[in-house]
């Protein structure tokens, strides 16, 4: 909502905040409200966007929080730490700072 890359003024800053915050808060929806408080009236296809966003949020939650992925995840976590270990023992170090 409000680049890194390029300068904005204060407004802008404030305002992307302030919607950054009520979209994680309340959900992608909740700028319905302020489309509506601002005069906008949001199509069809833009409401069902957003209900499609936060469905898809809560669904990425709901699977993230059970204990089946989670075991999965970490078994993910120890392989790519070992196939690291090993690559660093047979190599050596490939890289190092300021090293040429």
């Amino acid at each position: 909502m409000c680049p890194k890359e390029q300068f904005c003024g204060l407004d802008v800053v404030q305002t992307a905040a302030s919607l950054a915050v009520l979209q994680f808060n309340n959900g992608a929806t909740a700028i319905l409200k302020v489309f509506q408080h601002m005069g906008c009236i949001p199509g069809s296809f833009t409401e069902a966007q957003l209900v499609l966003e936060d469905d898809v949020r809560i669904q990425k939650s709901r699977k993230e929080e059970m204990m089946e992925e989670k075991s999965r995840r970490k078994q993910r976590r120890r392989w790519r730490k070992g196939v690291e270990e090993r690559q660093l023992d047979e190599e050596g170090a490939t890289y190092a700072a300021g090293d040429f």
